[in-house]
């Protein structure tokens, strides 16, 4: 509580409407009921960290279905390239880490085993880039493409600002309400970030696994969303559904 004055600040100074305010103020009601959901009714608190961004730094906000955190870099291994006749083709390449023969993030579980891994590294000569692209799983391909600069431009890489995309529990995930959703989280970064140029909008999150769309079928709602998205490997530990649905 002794943080509010200090948080009232920072959204007051960017004009942040008073339905954000609301709920940032009210966050802390929401470590409290999360903690007690995990711990079968016991009394606590849980994501200090986390939220954190939210009821102090004022870095988290709520927009329609989904939470948006702005001042961020993006960090995946990757870098983005955009066609100059096709503004709307582009190639990401593998920009940095040590991948599993299958594409995979070395290290991630069940693809630890480092025979036949290799450098994810992007290649600059004085007419082209070259390395290992994702495929359209999100996964990488053992076999270097390149990029001619006459036809190429170097689009998104690490280091570039962009803004974070999380789920919050509930709420449904129809085509409709991810609409509303970003054209929220556009107008409001319009409006109180004006000055934050991002790049992307970019979303790390366990629903963003495109074996979910094996799972649900092309047609479900989860599927639409995560199409939406070039997809980028991450460091998996296999436990993103045991955590954030059984609550393990």
């Amino acid at each position: 509580c002794a943080t509010y004055d200090y948080t009232y600040g920072l959204l007051t100074a960017h004009h942040v409407p008073e339905k954000h305010i609301k709920y940032i103020m009210n966050i802390y009601s929401a470590m409290i009921s999360t903690f007690k959901a995990r711990n079968n009714g016991a009394p606590g608190a849980m994501s200090w960290t986390w939220y954190q961004r939210t009821a102090v730094e004022a870095t988290l906000y709520r927009t329609g279905r989904f939470e948006i955190e702005i001042n961020l870099k993006f960090s995946q291994r990757a870098m983005v390239f955009r066609n100059l006749a096709d503004k709307d083709t582009l190639v990401t390449l593998a920009a940095a880490g040590k991948f599993h023969r299958d594409g995979h993030l070395l290290g991630s579980k069940y693809f630890e085993d480092e025979e036949g891994s290799f450098e994810g590294v992007v290649e600059e000569s004085d007419d082209a880039w070259i390395g290992y692209p994702y495929d359209e799983r999100g996964l990488v391909v053992n076999k270097k493409r390149t990029l001619k600069k006459s036809e190429w431009e170097k689009y998104i890489e690490p280091g570039d600002p962009v803004v974070g995309l999380h789920i919050p529990p509930g709420g449904g995930m129809t085509p409709e309400k991810v609409d509303e959703a970003f054209k929220e989280a556009t107008e409001f970064l319009d409006t109180c970030y004006p000055d934050f140029k991002y790049k992307a909008i970019t979303c790390a999150s366990w629903l963003m696994d495109p074996q979910l769309c094996t799972i649900l079928g092309e047609d479900a709602n989860i599927s639409k969303f995560i199409r939406r998205f070039i997809p980028l490997c991450h460091k998996s530990m296999g436990r993103g559904v045991m955590s954030f649905v059984f609550l393990q």
